[in-house]
């Protein structure tokens, strides 16, 4: 048994290390990331092809139109890459407390015990029975990265795997035992409204640039296609961009640095000739601010707030 247990420890650990150097951009939504340590359970997680279920009635199901029409609504988190990936949806048929998103990557091996240590991508204080969770997947045929940490009816932290089947590829929650919970401090973050920094100023026009890619003879990214926003669409953009409810994180960790090719440049042009740039994330919906500050590992600091009808006016342009 221990043999099997260090076999999948270093499974993991490759799988870990192979995705530092591709790791999707994140967005930390809430509240303090927990530092957990687990210890891999006897056997290796079951071939099933069934939603896993726990005590507290959690289920993860795969993210199909037809399932999601039951629900009045939904919770929703969308890593940067992924929207190639297939949805994911967890239930609930009682509320649970302190609801996480993880993701599991770091890794500790021990004689007996493989140990993780969940970095929290998303949380909610309460995931309630009629309004499921949806997030992207990334399926992984060995190894697990994604997982689920929360608080069950009994008052229990307990955290699961999300796993795949072997003979279908149905998603299926395997349950973590939690050997010590503690937390850490997270980044310090403020709640703003509006991303801009010199919002004081007149602007006399906005020009919209897209298509980051790289360039070949100039051996750096570059932008194209740049676009000068009609009077009307300029001053509903800035009218967004000044009142967005938004997160300040001024000295990031690491996993939550905004990076990745973003799918907009919004450059304000101002009267005093300032300049003052707004980026989007890849998939285009949220947009930040770089401020200037940095955190522990040379991380940017940023603003950034999320707008639907900002991402609809943009791409009209395009």
């Amino acid at each position: 048994m221990k043999k099997m247990i260090v076999v999948f420890a270093l499974l993991l650990l490759i799988g870990i290390l192979t995705a530092c150097t591709g790791a999707p951009d994140t967005e930390n939504i809430e509240p303090p990331p927990a530092e957990i340590e687990v210890s891999v359970p006897g056997e290796t997680p079951p071939n099933i092809a069934t939603e896993g279920v726990t005590s507290a009635n959690v289920q993860v199901h795969f993210g199909s139109e037809e399932f999601l029409a039951q629900f009045e609504s939904y919770d929703e988190f969308i890593e940067l890459d992924g929207a190639e990936y297939p949805r994911i949806i967890i239930t609930t048929d009682i509320p649970i407390l302190g609801f996480r998103f993880v993701e599991l990557n770091a890794l500790a091996i021990g004689e007996d015990d493989a140990l993780a240590s969940p970095t929290v991508l998303y949380y909610q204080e309460q995931l309630q029975p009629g309004t499921p969770f949806v997030t992207m997947w990334r399926p992984q045929e060995v190894i697990p990265q994604r997982g689920i940490l929360f608080t069950d009816e009994e008052n229990q932290q307990r955290l699961f795997a999300i796993h795949q089947s072997d003979s279908d590829s149905t998603p299926f929650l395997w349950e973590f035992e939690i050997a010590a919970l503690e937390y850490i401090e997270l980044s310090p973050r403020t709640d703003v409204i509006g991303i801009l920094e010199t919002s004081e100023h007149s602007w006399i026009e906005i020009i919209v640039f897209t298509d980051l890619h790289w360039s070949e003879e100039l051996e750096e990214s570059v932008w194209t296609e740049p676009q000068t926003l009609s009077q009307e669409s300029a001053e509903r953009v800035y009218e967004i961009l000044s009142t967005m409810e938004a997160i300040e994180v001024l000295t990031p960790f690491h996993n939550e640095s905004q990076r990745g090719d973003s799918m907009f440049r919004i450059s304000i042009v101002y009267a005093s000739g300032e300049i003052e740039d707004i980026f989007s994330t890849e998939i285009g919906t949220h947009f930040f601010r770089l401020t200037g500050t940095h955190g522990s590992h040379g991380d940017p600091g940023f603003i950034i707030g999320m707008s639907e009808t900002l991402f609809e006016i943009l791409t009209a342009y395009f």
